[in-house]
């Protein structure tokens, strides 16, 4: 099990780039890169989609397969921190949203500059 969870770990951050890219499924856009330094440009994990009648919750893993974040009736307001509102290091993360039934993973990469 911890073998198969590093694989898939190695194939989200080698396919994740610096460069902002969303991955869209019918109802919901997910992006890749947040910048949280405070110039007002992707300084939050924006879910293209969202509205009142879905309820969304969403998960942040570390790349130690640590939950650091996660929050049970998302709203576009996460900005890079853990749950204790603490900044999280820049790197590699990766992100699960379900909206319903549905489950996405993401690659998330933090960078603050």
């Amino acid at each position: 099990m911890a073998i198969k969870n590093l694989i898939i770990l190695l194939a989200i951050f080698a396919f994740t780039s610096y460069d902002t890219f969303a991955f869209q499924s019918d109802s919901i856009r997910l992006y890749n890169v947040i910048t949280p330094n405070g110039d007002g440009s992707n300084d939050v994990l924006y879910i293209d989609g969202l509205n009142s009648n879905l309820v969304t919750e969403i998960r942040v893993i570390n790349h130690w397969g640590q939950k650091v974040y996660e929050n049970k009736n998302y709203s576009n307001n996460w900005g890079g921190t853990d749950s204790g509102g603490n900044p999280l290091p820049a790197g590699n993360y990766y992100y699960l949203v379900r909206t319903g039934t549905t489950t996405f993973k993401r690659g998330l990469t933090i960078i603050y500059e």
